[in-house]
C-alpha cells in the first residue's frame, strides 16, 4: 500500500529552497538552468515523444511545480505538453545555448521544458529536457538520459538506439 498524496510533506528541502530563491533574485534568472539535450538516431519524433511522456510518468520529480510559499505539488503526467520543432544541424548548439538562458520557474511554476526537435536533413531527433537544477545534478542528469533511452527502447523494441547527450 502507499500513503495518499495528501499525507506527503510538500515542502521543498532547504537546498532546493536556496536554489529556487537564488534563481528568482539572480539578475540573470537562468543561473540554475540545465539544457539537457539527448540526440537519438534511428528513431522518429513520435517515438521520442512517447518516451518523453513515459519519462514524465515514471519520474514524479520532473513534474514538480513550486508555489509562492515554497511548497510544491506534483502535476499529473498528462498535464505536460511536449513541444515539437525542427532545427538545422548547424543551429543545434545555438538552440541549446538559447535554452540554457531559460529562466525557471516557467510562468506556470513548472521546472522543466520538454521538447522533441527534428534535426533537418539528418534523420536525427533530439529530446530537450531543459530544467531547473533542483530537478537534477550532473549524476542524476545522466540517470535521466539512461532512463529516457530505456523507456524509448522498451516502447519501440529497438535496443540499438545511438545516443549523444549534452548538458552544461
Amino acid at each position: 500500500w502507499k500513503l495518499p498524496d495528501a499525507a506527503h510533506d510538500r515542502t521543498l528541502l532547504s537546498v532546493q529552497k536556496g536554489m529556487y530563491l537564488q534563481g528568482r533574485i539572480d539578475a540573470l534568472g537562468h543561473t540554475y538552468t540545465i539544457p539537457l539535450f539527448v540526440e537519438l538516431t534511428g528513431t522518429d519524433a513520435e517515438s521520442a515523444e512517447r518516451a518523453v511522456h513515459a519519462l514524465l510518468a515514471a519520474e514524479p520529480i520532473l513534474r514538480m511545480r513550486v508555489r509562492e510559499d515554497l511548497s510544491y505539488d506534483v502535476l499529473p503526467a498528462d498535464a505536460f505538453t511536449v513541444a515539437r520543432g525542427e532545427v538545422a544541424e548547424d543551429r543545434l548548439d545555438a538552440l541549446r545555448d538559447e535554452r540554457a538562458r531559460t529562466a525557471f520557474p516557467l510562468s506556470d511554476g513548472r521546472l522543466i521544458h520538454p521538447e522533441v526537435i527534428e534535426v533537418t536533413g539528418t534523420g536525427a531527433v533530439v529530446v530537450g529536457l531543459t530544467h531547473h537544477h533542483m530537478l537534477s545534478d550532473a549524476y542524476s542528469a545522466d540517470l535521466l538520459v539512461h532512463r529516457l533511452i530505456t523507456l524509448h527502447d522498451t516502447s519501440t523494441d529497438d535496443t540499438a538506439t545511438d545516443v549523444t547527450s549534452t548538458h552544461d
